[in-house]
């Protein structure tokens, strides 16, 4: 409520959009998806108001996240798709990434090993190029969370802990 008050008083719609998407996700994150939901819809339909492309594409992968979730995986890839094209659009290389873990996400949530990986390959390479720490974060958590991983994820895991490890060799030499 705090957020609302503080968007409305200031006059900023892409504020209270942003406020709305953010008090989603922390419903979803308690576990209130139908909240959640709630809210992200309200702010994609802020974003859209307003034509605000970045916010609005921000808004459908929060919408998807909590989809995935909620294991409503369909509506879940749906917002995904719709959130990439915005993304590619304006053309965002972190959400782009952002949209690619989480796709990889809930790929391992169905099971699609292989498609995971490839997901969660993608993302990861651009999270290491632009030097985006909390998104591997994503990722490992993601992944320490599912039991069952298979060879081809396993094998990916292990090439990038070397590639940590190389950059951290690397580091402390050039000290």
């Amino acid at each position: 409520r705090v957020l609302f008050r503080s968007a409305r008083q200031i006059s900023d719609i892409r504020g209270l959009g942003y406020a709305l998407k953010c008090f989603g996700e922390c419903c979803a994150l308690q576990g209130n998806y139908e909240k959640g939901l709630h809210y992200t819809q309200n702010s994609k339909l802020i974003f859209h108001s307003i034509n605000h492309k970045t916010g609005l594409a921000y808004s459908l992968k929060a919408t998807a996240d909590i989809y995935r979730d909620s294991n409503q995986y369909d509506k879940a890839l749906d917002e995904y798709n719709k959130a990439d094209i915005l993304f590619s659009v304006i053309n965002d290389c972190r959400g782009l990434a952002y949209v690619a873990a989480s796709r990889g996400i809930l790929s391992l949530k169905k099971k699609d090993f292989g498609i995971a990986a490839g997901y969660l390959k993608k993302s990861m390479e651009v999270f290491e190029k632009k030097k985006i720490r909390y998104g591997k974060t994503i990722i490992h958590t993601a992944l320490r969370e599912e039991k069952n991983v298979d060879d081809e994820l396993r094998f990916f895991l292990t090439v990038h802990h070397q590639m940590i490890a190389e950059q951290l060799h690397t580091l402390r030499q050039q000290k």
